[in-house]
């Protein structure tokens, strides 16, 4: 798998140095560039979006927010494939797309976010066994169904 890494003002330089040497494939993408909607199916649509290989069948969608460390919570969507967890915010001046294998992902666990269990923390290979970057996307309205739908 070769991904890239796009400039992205939501990461630390230290983060965006750890995330590009990860040869686990990771990429994320923001750009403010149009993207063409006139695909023939939901499907194809969303494995352009996330540049994903042929036979990634959409499985499901949902609503939450990107919480990077440093900036403001990005409102978007959670798709679920079968071999990828992927983000997806389509606002006013900004797009951000995130598209995670699960062979890269660590761990997945349950949050909370004041209190409230609406959040999951997915955390991504480093170098060998240790744990590289860690995303937190929270406003989920059924935290734990995604949590299944990305464990099983």
């Amino acid at each position: 798998m070769n991904f890239s890494l796009f400039s992205t003002p939501f990461f630390q330089d230290e983060q965006r140095d750890q995330i590009s040497s990860n040869s686990t494939g990771l990429a994320l993408a923001v750009d403010s560039a149009g993207r063409d909607e006139t695909e023939d199916s939901e499907n194809l649509k969303m494995r352009n979006i996330f540049e994903l290989p042929c036979g990634q069948l959409f499985i499901e969608k949902y609503l939450c927010a990107f919480a990077p460390e440093f900036g403001v919570m990005i409102q978007g969507h959670m798709f679920l494939f079968p071999d990828y967890v992927c983000f997806d915010s389509r606002l006013i001046a900004r797009e951000t797309t995130i598209t995670m294998p699960y062979a890269a992902l660590a761990q997945v666990s349950k949050e909370r976010t004041l209190g409230i269990p609406n959040a999951l923390e997915i955390s991504m290979r480093g170098e060998g066994t240790a744990i590289g970057v860690k995303l937190w996307f929270n406003n989920f309205l059924s935290r734990d169904e995604v949590y299944s739908g990305i464990i099983c």
